[in-house]
Formats: C-alpha cells, structure tokens, sequence
C-alpha cells in the first residue's frame, strides 16, 4: 500500500516538475473564455449551431495535444527546452513580468476599441 502511496507522490511530484498542473488550468479557463466568446459571437454572425460544438470539440481534442507538449517541453529565456526527467533540477521559467512591453502591446490590440 506504501508504494502505491509512494508512486502517486512521485507522480505528482513529477507532473509539477514539468508544469503540466499550470498548463491544464490555463487551457481550461482560455477554452472557456473561447466558448463563451464563440456563445455570444458566433449566432450574431449568421454561423449555425453546430459551430460551437465544433469549437468545443476541437478544444476537448486539443486538451492532450497541450498537455502532452507540457509534459515534453518548457518555454525558458533561452527558447523551447525538453523538460527535465525526475530528479534534475527544472529549467528556469519565462517570466511575463519581465516583459513589459509584450504585455502591454498584447493588452493594447486585444481589447476592442469603441
């Protein structure tokens, strides 16, 4: 019974490591916020019904596709960098913060101007 205990630790431990809990939220709330988006969007354009169950569709396939890559990769300073295998120390991780003016710009062209 430990060692089962001891497995899911290291699982866990290991899903951590490699980010994939922060990849998981993170794709869960944007593909929510692309289905309500498409909810109030996409009737007012003429598009059928089916669209949004497409969109939900393709977001519900995307979901291991996202965390596989997760699993695989991690997005460092230095570029895209394989994840580090079970007890090597994690790459260091690519901080918005210190990007400022990305920030900004992406903030200034994603929201609507009235």
């Amino acid at each position: 019974m430990s060692n089962h205990l001891g497995r899911r630790q290291q699982l866990i431990a290991e899903l951590r490591n490699r980010r994939v809990f922060r990849v998981s939220i993170v794709y869960a709330g944007t593909g929510f916020v692309i289905l309500e988006a498409s909810d109030m969007i996409l009737p007012r354009l003429g598009l059928p019904d089916w669209t949004i169950t497409f969109i939900l569709v393709l977001l519900g396939l995307g979901f291991p596709i996202a965390v596989g890559l997760a699993w695989t990769f991690q997005v460092t300073p230095e570029g895209l960098k394989r994840s580090p295998k079970s007890g090597e120390k994690p790459s260091a991780f690519f901080p918005l913060r210190e990007y400022p003016r990305l920030i900004a710009l992406l903030t200034k062209y994603s929201t609507p101007t009235i």
